[in-house]
């Protein structure tokens, strides 16, 4: 397998031969080390072992060639520096390495040891990385997406490798609590809020709930899928809730996951009907957006996804969550409720001779994208219509 990167010259060999890697099969190997080492880690929540536990048991059971979980630590001590929930993938006819993701992670990190991050930090992830990929074993390709420039506010070493810039990602931080979160919105923006919010209660009743029995998960989940379902077809965006595999991963993952407070799933009802739902995490101090819906057909005029919101941003002021996470994509109304951003990056690598040609390949085509994006939009549409038809 080709080098990467060059080492460098600065990172002490001596401490990367001290280094054991150890790549698991299968999760229920990597459960017990992977479970201890959330609590301390620095990482995002969808490298956690229940997220990619849903995930490989769902959207990617038909996907996965097999998986590759890399656990990375000292020969002289037991305890975890470094875990890659990897996996191998069948991707356009070839051997792909990936996080374990399918599209449903906004970021891809490593859960990492504070310390061995700051160390990494000098430059040694490269040297480190080669070695993983042989303890790997063969792939065609690599693609690592939703690279995040930090982890915990250390450095994510991925980002040594030769990444290019894909995207942003929005958050705020709540240490003023909810006051302090309102003060800092337009004054423009929470006039039109309680407004809205006025309007909605002279209906009637208006709730908030936030949803921790299992039992109650399904009602939510339904309400969920059929108002997002609902907002694809709206704005010509790929309906994943087309594919049963997407339906099942939600709804088992709130099942296995509300009661301890991983998922996070509530509701804005009015008169006990549902007008608005969300399904995000809260993993350490930070609570991730993920899926927010609204019925759009019957509530749109009063915003009862915006009003949501704000329950959630308050129910996090009171529970201790630092971070309000609105993840990736250039939705307009992030930055109104955001005030700091974040890049992120991608990154890719051919490793055998038809990896390299798809490689090229999809670099040309990124080319041709930026030269016509008129006509790639275009043809984009085409193909969202044709998918959303089953086609």
């Amino acid at each position: 397998m080709p080098d990467l990167i060059t080492v460098p010259e600065d990172f002490a060999s001596q401490s990367l031969e001290r280094l054991q890697i150890r790549v698991f099969k299968s999760v229920e190997d990597a459960r017990e080390p992977w479970l201890a080492f959330e609590k301390t880690a620095c990482g995002y929540g969808f490298q956690t072992c229940a997220w990619a536990s849903a995930l490989l048991e769902t959207v990617g059971r038909d996907t996965v060639v097999r998986l590759a979980i890399v656990l990375v630590s000292d020969r002289r001590r037991p305890e975890p520096l470094m875990l890659v929930p990897l996996a191998v993938c069948r991707r356009h006819g070839l051997a792909r390495l990936e996080f374990i993701d399918f599209g449903l992670a906004d970021y891809n990190a490593p859960l990492i040891d504070r310390t061995f991050a700051l160390a990494l930090a000098e430059g040694g992830f490269p040297a480190l990385w080669r070695r993983i990929l042989a303890a790997v074993g063969p792939v065609d390709t690599i693609h690592l997406s939703n690279l995040p420039e930090s982890i915990g506010g250390v450095p994510n070493p991925f980002l040594q490798l030769p990444c290019r810039p894909s995207a942003m990602s929005y958050h705020t931080v709540l240490d003023g609590g909810f006051e302090g979160f309102l003060k800092a919105r337009s004054t423009r923006l929470m006039a039109d809020t309680r407004t809205k919010r006025r309007r909605l209660e002279r209906q009637g009743q208006v709730a908030f709930q936030v949803i921790g029995d299992a039992g109650e998960v399904d009602r939510a989940i339904d309400a969920l899928i059929e108002q997002k379902s609902r907002r694809y077809q709206f704005i010509g965006a790929v309906d994943i809730f087309l594919n049963p595999d997407f339906r099942d991963f939600y709804r088992n993952i709130a099942k296995c996951e509300v009661s301890s407070g991983f998922v996070h799933l509530s509701v804005l009802t009015l008169d006990d009907r549902i007008v608005a739902v969300h399904l995000g995490i809260v993993f350490q101090d930070r609570m991730y957006m993920l899926m927010p819906a609204f019925d759009l057909d019957r509530f749109a005029a009063v915003s009862p996804g915006r009003l949501l919101l704000l329950e959630m941003v308050r129910w996090c002021c009171d529970h201790g969550v630092r971070v309000f996470d609105f993840t990736t994509g250039n939705e307009q109304y992030k930055s109104d409720w955001t005030d700091r951003t974040m890049a992120i990056h991608v990154f890719d690598q051919g490793v055998s001779a038809r990896g390299r040609v798809l490689i090229r390949g999809q670099a040309v085509y990124r080319r041709f994208k930026a030269r016509y994006p008129g006509l790639v939009q275009k043809l984009k549409a085409i193909r969202v219509k044709l998918l959303n038809r089953g086609w």
